[in-house]
């Protein structure tokens, strides 16, 4: 009797354990996803749809000016493709920092493409505060959820795309500064 009282005393305590343990790791993982980095490294390293070496897909839109932009006018140049949706609580805190980038890094308007997602009965007035961070800054298409062919199928908004001049996806995240990996200076 004693033995399987001591079996039992042994089991509750590794069971109470287990718990501790889990609980810990949860709350670990539930930190880093908030923060969206852990130690300094992106939790997102590259997005599920968009891995690095993937080939941009052909593609022509209308932006916001009225000019036709197409995956041939990007060839030869470093390109960044943000993907945006206004009814989205996060994309619009990556908006200044799209443009910040932009600035620090020395792009043209002609090398950054943002697709800003807006609902036919979606608010105008916040399609507007997009078009006003982003202004001159980036080439800007705006469109209704499926109504043109993208370069990239991204899961969710934001989004980030950064490609080389060959075409091919260097870095790609939910957050612009994942892709600071890859512009950071050696």
């Amino acid at each position: 009797m004693a033995v399987l009282t001591t079996a039992v005393v042994l089991l509750g305590i590794l069971a109470v354990f287990n718990i501790v343990l889990t609980l810990a790791l949860v709350r670990r993982i539930r930190n880093g996803a908030e923060t969206g980095h852990a130690h300094g490294t992106p939790t997102f390293p590259d997005l599920d749809e968009v891995r690095a070496g993937s080939p941009v897909r052909p593609f022509s839109v209308t932006t916001t000016t009225g000019s036709v932009v197409s995956y041939e006018d990007r060839y030869g140049d470093t390109a960044v493709y943000a993907f945006f949706d206004t009814s989205c609580g996060t994309c619009a805190k990556e908006l200044q920092p799209l443009v910040d980038l932009v600035r620090r890094e020395g792009f043209t308007p002609h090398q950054v493409i943002a697709f800003v997602v807006h609902e036919q009965y979606g608010s105008d007035q916040k399609r507007d505060e997009y078009l006003g961070v982003l202004g001159e800054t980036v080439t800007v298409v705006v469109h209704e959820r499926g109504e043109v062919d993208l370069p990239f199928e991204a899961g969710g908004y934001p989004a980030f795309v950064l490609v080389n001049a060959s075409g091919q996806v260097l870095r790609s995240g939910v957050e612009v500064s994942d892709l600071d990996t890859v512009l950071a200076p050696a």
